[in-house]
């Protein structure tokens, strides 16, 4: 039994480490950029790439607000703006962070998912989420130069894939 519970001891202190590792390396994100692709049959003008700038506010130790600007082109090179709001909670006692969009302001966010590492330097979602039809759901893979967030979307009218990565200005 002391085996097994060193065992248990020494993954969650590693899970903790990774977790705590992420929230470093997401707390300087500046930078970000994102390639988008549809994997449906239709469609949809989800295909492009962006890039833009992350301004983050920080509520306390354990919220962070990325502020999220900049431009999206389509495949066909039509450019248009872009913001976003997401607000990231770490909860260091379940082991995981929450995402959410706050496109309808900080007192109706969007639930995305709740992520927990998944190695030394990844964290998975949990759960998919459901939204209507579509289901959501991602992972995350960084280093100390960067993140990288693979979104999945997939749905009756929806397969899609978003890769998200951030930096942060000394990258």
């Amino acid at each position: 039994m002391p085996k097994e519970d060193s065992s248990e001891k020494a993954c969650t202190d590693n899970k903790f480490q990774t977790l705590l590792a992420f929230w470093d390396r997401i707390s300087i994100v500046k930078q970000l950029t994102f390639q988008a692709k549809s994997h449906s049959n239709k469609d949809e003008g989800w295909n492009g790439r962006g890039k833009g700038e992350v301004n983050i506010t920080k509520n306390g130790a354990n919220i962070l607000i990325f502020n999220e600007k900049g431009s999206w082109q389509n495949v066909e090179g039509s450019e248009t703006s872009f913001s976003n709001t997401f607000r990231w909670t770490l909860d260091r006692n379940a082991f995981m962070i929450s995402l959410e969009h706050l496109r309808r302001g900080p007192d109706a966010p969007v639930f995305l998912f709740h992520l927990t590492p998944s190695g030394n330097n990844s964290l998975s979602s949990i759960n998919s989420h459901l939204c209507g039809e579509d289901t959501y759901f991602g992972e995350i893979h960084f280093d100390r130069y960067s993140l990288r967030l693979n979104w999945r979307v997939i749905g009756p009218k929806k397969n899609e894939e978003i890769n998200y990565y951030y930096t942060s200005s000394n990258a």
